[in-house]
């Protein structure tokens, strides 16, 4: 009896070599070696940085490219002046309101939709008072 699996035993002809017929049908993948591939680097050797300091500066110097993330002092009062006056009108459009408000289902999303009006303007208010302002980029 043969130990091989199946599919994997060898025919012996008179004369000839041993044939493995298994590995004729099923090729079998060949992959390098752990460790030997590497990423494409367009020429550089790897772990070298764009700018050619190196790849540490590479991310302070994107960083010191992008604009200030601090909102000017004119635009952050002329936005606060904006900001009140819509309050004051929102406000004053709310007092005009009947007193029997709130009685349809029409004018109850109405007053909702004028109260959350008032909490963001409240909110933004409130962020555009501070010394700094910082926008997202």
């Amino acid at each position: 009896t043969c130990l091989l699996p199946r599919g994997q035993r060898f025919v012996r002809r008179a004369g000839a070599l041993p044939v493995d017929f298994w590995a004729d049908r099923v090729p079998l993948p060949v992959r390098p070696p752990p460790g030997t591939t590497r990423k494409p680097t367009n020429g550089r050797p790897p772990g070298a940085s764009t700018c050619g300091i190196s790849p540490l500066l590479d991310g302070a110097l994107l960083i010191a490219r992008r604009p200030s993330p601090v909102l000017s002092e004119e635009e952050r009062l002329k936005t606060l002046q904006f900001l009140e006056k819509s309050h004051a009108e929102l406000t004053a459009e709310m007092v005009r309101l009947p007193v029997t408000m709130g009685r349809t289902l029409s004018s109850m999303r109405k007053k909702q939709q004028m109260e959350r009006k008032l909490e963001e303007l409240e909110k933004a208010t409130a962020i555009y008072k501070r010394d700094k302002v910082f926008m997202a980029i």
